[in-house]
């Protein structure tokens, strides 16, 4: 959910800076948010998944680990 909510921020100042020094133009701003939104969110979800995979995997050795 944080990494929705860094997404939207990174898109929304993006929009603003555009609308201001790079083009007037509503639905180039919008496209070009779009992607950055987009982006950023993967990226981050991708991270997060990394770092979920390697605990998932300290979990599964530990629990085979223990005979009981």
């Amino acid at each position: 959910m944080l990494n929705m909510l860094i997404s939207l921020a990174c898109s929304a100042l993006s929009s603003a800076l555009m609308m201001g020094f790079v083009t007037p133009n509503i639905w180039i701003t919008m496209a070009v948010s779009a992607v950055i939104f987009a982006l950023v969110f993967m990226l981050l979800t991708r991270i997060i998944m990394k770092k979920v995979g390697a605990l998932m995997e300290t979990a599964q050795k530990d629990m085979l680990a223990k005979p009981d």
